[in-house]
């Protein structure tokens, strides 16, 4: 077995503030990631740390771009062991699409459709959750408590086998990870 990371947060940003005030979700953002580092941590999201548009999958780094402008927002990591064959799947997978990341466009409408429990696809078209959702389950094998299209941020939290690592804001999780680094003998 191995890890997959899922890290769950909620900017200050406007549309984070709107979706939070919509539905009342404690997180508003998903990412996925194959390292305990982070460091293949993605997503789909904006690709300007100060424009919404245009948006896509992104390689995010916390201390960078709405991480870096935002440290103090709140956040969750989650740990999800999954087999070694899906691990694999996922890692190459995820690797494929960074490699390729100029395709994949932020799916605006598919966030509309969620909000309003419609099932929606176009091709190499992602909103968030739906994004990490997505590859959890054709790339990881893992059963979702709805179509990823309709998955939230906050869904990932009932995903079975999920185990929070650290719940903070993301300054704190940097700092957790440096702690984490030094206890496993990496400098830092």
């Amino acid at each position: 077995m191995k890890n997959i990371y899922i890290l769950l947060i909620r900017s200050n940003t406007s549309v984070s503030r709107a979706i939070n005030l919509m539905t009342g979700a404690q997180y508003t953002h998903a990412s996925i990631a194959y390292d305990e580092e982070l460091n293949s941590l993605c997503s789909f999201a904006r690709r300007n740390t100060y424009t919404y548009l245009p948006a896509g999958l992104i390689h995010e780094d916390l201390r960078k771009g709405s991480f870096a402008r935002y440290p103090t927002m709140p956040c969750i990591l989650l740990n999800l062991p999954v087999p070694d064959i899906a691990y694999e799947r996922i890692r190459n997978k995820l690797e494929k699409m960074l490699s390729e990341k100029e395709s994949y466009r932020y799916f605006i409408r598919g966030l509309i459709s969620c909000r309003l429990g419609i099932e929606s696809h176009k091709d190499k078209h992602y909103f968030c959750s739906h994004f990490v959702s997505h590859i959890l389950e054709t790339e990881g094998d893992i059963p979702l408590p709805k179509p990823p299209s309709l998955m939230h941020p906050q869904d990932l939290l009932l995903l079975p086998g999920t185990a929070p690592l650290y719940e903070g804001d993301i300054l704190g999780l940097i700092h957790w990870q440096k702690l984490n680094a030094l206890k496993n003998g990496a400098t830092v």
